[in-house]
């Protein structure tokens, strides 16, 4: 991956329009999706500098800058080998690294970040890179040792601001709980009666998440287990597929169809990763197509406070409470096209 700013670069005299206002500007950056936050009283764009991949930002007194940028993973690197490679570059220019820290976020749409901080010379910098999709983010904060206590203290809140639109720290589910309402997933037109293996394939396609892609690789290859998953089950005759990965939190997911009467197929998708939330396609096979089954949605008396679990046999839905997943609470009883919600105490 190419580098398009240094670390440490020779802070020149560039011609900078200072703000009056003691407050907080917002930079965005619509080529790849990230914004940062920098006080506008203590620093100002470099004129002429603003490209497609970043922004370079100077200090009032000469002695910060701040660099950020965006870029495509070429290289197809992971976020490790990115990493590693940043401290074996740091290592081979002599700079001091005195902290550095790496966190990966599988249940996240965010593949993970980085973090360090170390002194070259008389100039100490923070370096924040956020892994996303297969594009990352930069920020770089680097000021000098004479430089003002007051520049200082902003380094860390400033480093902080880099976000790639609100998608940093969110679950999957709830992101796609935002566009779900538009989606249409296509099964192809080769596979003419598609069983649940074949509805995941083709969801695991629409949301490359690591549990979608996880579970495609056991159906595909069911000898290789990996170390992370908990719980694994598939039955294609009743249309049932349950995951558990254990990581930062336990990710569960399932996938469950339903015949229903009009000749389609009504397909669950239940997350809790850790947000719960369940999704209801239509699959029409005529057209091969899968389309948010808004009939249904609409027709639950359903709070995502209960932990919801699908069927391994018969047709119903379980809840439960979040504190006890022993003993259901109420259920999602099958009517043949949607379901009626029950209490269990009924």
């Amino acid at each position: 991956m190419s580098r398009i700013l240094p670390f440490i670069l020779c802070l020149l005299t560039p011609l900078l329009t200072w703000s009056q206002e003691g407050d907080w500007d917002l930079y965005v950056n619509e080529n790849f999706d990230f914004t940062f936050e920098y006080p506008a009283d203590f620093f100002a764009p470099v004129k002429g500098s603003e490209d497609a991949n970043g922004q370079r930002f100077i200090s009032k007194d000469g002695h910060g800058l701040i660099s950020v940028y965006g870029g495509i993973n070429l290289n197809q690197k992971s976020l490790q080998q990115e990493y590693d490679d940043e401290l074996l570059r740091l290592k081979r220019n002599k700079t001091e690294v005195y902290y550095s820290e790496i966190n990966t976020m599988p249940f996240q749409a965010v593949i993970g970040e980085y973090t360090i901080k170390g002194r070259q010379l008389d100039n100490f910098f923070i370096r924040r890179t956020i892994w996303y999709d297969s594009f990352y983010a930069t920020i770089v904060y680097s000021c000098n040792i004479k430089s003002e206590p007051s520049l200082r203290k902003y380094e860390t809140e400033i480093v902080k601001s880099l976000d790639v639109y609100g998608k940093s720290y969110k679950p999957q589910s709830e992101l796609i709980s935002n566009v779900w309402i538009n989606d249409t997933i296509r099964i192809p037109d080769e596979v003419e009666s598609p069983d649940i293996a074949d509805f995941w394939l083709a969801y695991s396609e629409k949301y490359p998440y690591i549990i979608t892609q996880t579970v495609s690789n056991l159906i595909l290859h069911p000898d290789k287990l990996p170390d992370d998953v908990d719980t694994w089950s598939i039955d294609r005759k009743h249309g049932y597929i349950g995951c558990k990965i254990i990581s930062n939190f336990d990710l569960w997911m399932e996938m469950f169809c339903w015949n229903r009467t009009n000749g389609h197929k009504l397909l669950a998708v239940s997350y809790n990763d850790p947000y719960q939330i369940i999704f209801f396609y239509d699959y029409n096979p005529a057209t091969h197509e899968l389309l948010p089954a808004t009939d249904v949605m609409s027709s639950l008396n359903y709070s995502p406070d209960f932990v919801a679990r699908l069927p391994h046999t018969g047709k119903s839905i379980f809840l439960y409470e979040q504190s006890n997943i022993t003993k259901p609470v109420a259920y999602l009883r099958w009517n043949g096209n949607g379901f009626t919600y029950q209490n269990a105490a009924n």
